[in-house]
């Protein structure tokens, strides 16, 4: 299975470390996501059918040359030998470090059962049989060499039964007994394996391709967010953020442009509408705040006072730096202050604002989602000075 991995500096984990950022439980309860070419991927891996991807995505990484193992009756036992000697020397080969290669009897093992199943498929008897396990761990080589010999569509599966677990309580003990089979004395225990008609077998292709449409559409995850913003164009607010946005897209929907040309047109077309609030003070207020930070420009168009007033709809507020108002609605989550509106008979808002319980000092700079609120609250509170 194809897996990203992650690189980072000693000071930006520091940096995440001293604003009380959670990993443990970042990696643990995180929401993942996949962008368009992961998701192709992950479809052709599962031999699902590919979805039309959007303009920008890319070619994927080559699907694995999966090959049906079933031979038909006529094929002679040296070519059947050396068939299923080349499939399970791909599996081997393509799992870990190659190092199950040098396992003669996890060879020899895989290759004779190779053979066993694929009779066991072939024979018009009892659909279903023994397998005994010399070692626990062949179980799950078995599993591999089976989605390996038949990936299109099902024909067997199997079902462990350890030693400890060979009692009339388990199904498929009682289902194997009741078909006089008859169980080794020795081992850990043994695979059960039902043989699947064509019927079940297309019954079975269906329930695990849909199973595998589900999973792949739950892993698709915040990616469906992005996507909401892009479709109905909703405009982007940030701080210095084009990094920001170079990641949206490279992490959410496409892999970056290598030229700048093109890489300006992705932006354009997911994104037609941006305002970055750093840029709008370099071009408004280099005198007032002359390093265009957050904090800095957050502090200087916060209101220290807040007290009852009646702001004309059609008038200037005296406050350049006035929150619009809102209509019986708490618009504030940030527990700093909450504004309700109501409209008079008069046509006017009458705005009441109360302080919070938390301290105004107390700022919560870097952590989740506060950053977001503060640029988002400094936005709005510059619209009506810039256009003064």
């Amino acid at each position: 299975v194809h897996e990203d991995m992650f690189v980072i500096s000693p000071n930006s984990m520091r940096f995440l470390i001293n604003q009380g950022f959670d990993l443990t439980n970042n990696f643990r309860n995180g929401i993942g996501w996949l962008n368009y070419e992961q998701e192709e991927y992950a479809r052709d891996l599962v031999k699902l059918p590919s979805k039309k991807v959007k303009t920008g995505a890319t070619s994927l990484e080559p699907s694995r040359n999966s090959s049906c193992a079933s031979l038909n009756s006529g094929t002679s036992a040296v070519a059947r030998l050396e068939h299923a000697s080349q499939l399970v020397t791909r599996i081997l080969s393509n799992k870990g470090d190659g190092r199950d290669l040098e396992d003669e009897e996890l060879v020899r093992m895989l290759v004779s059962t190779h053979t066993t199943i694929q009779d066991f498929v072939g024979a018009a008897d009892s659909p279903i049989m023994i397998l005994p396990l010399a070692k626990k761990f062949h179980k799950s080589h078995i599993y591999n060499l089976i989605k390996e010999m038949y990936p299109e569509k099902p024909m067997v599966e199997a079902h462990f039964i350890s030693r400890e677990n060979m009692n009339l309580d388990n199904k498929h003990y009682r289902r194997l007994l009741e078909a006089g089979m008859r169980f080794p004395e020795e081992g850990p225990g043994v695979l059960e394996l039902k043989r699947f008609s064509e019927k079940e077998s297309s019954e079975s292709q269906l329930l695990q391709q849909a199973k595998l449409a589900r999973d792949i559409q739950a892993a698709i995850g915040f990616r469906k967010v992005i996507e909401m913003l892009v479709e109905y164009q909703r405009p982007i607010v940030g701080h210095n953020l084009l990094l920001d946005v170079a990641h949206t897209i490279s992490q959410f929907l496409y892999p970056l442009p290598e030229e700048f040309e093109k890489f300006k047109a992705l932006v354009h077309k997911l994104f037609p509408l941006i305002f970055d609030t750093r840029e709008i003070v370099r071009m408004h207020m280099t005198a007032e705040i002359p390093h265009a930070n957050l904090q800095e420009l957050y502090n200087y168009v916060s209101v220290p006072s807040y007290q009852y007033s009646s702001v004309d709809l059609d008038a200037s507020c005296d406050n350049p730096f006035e929150l619009p108002q809102s209509q019986d609605e708490d618009v504030d989550h940030m527990d700093e202050e909450y504004f309700r509106g109501r409209q008079s008979d008069s046509g006017k808002f009458v705005v009441t604002k109360l302080k919070a319980k938390r301290k105004r000092e107390k700022t919560n700079f870097h952590a989740a989602g506060y950053d977001a609120y503060i640029t988002g609250t400094a936005f709005v509170k510059l619209i009506p000075y810039i256009e003064t």
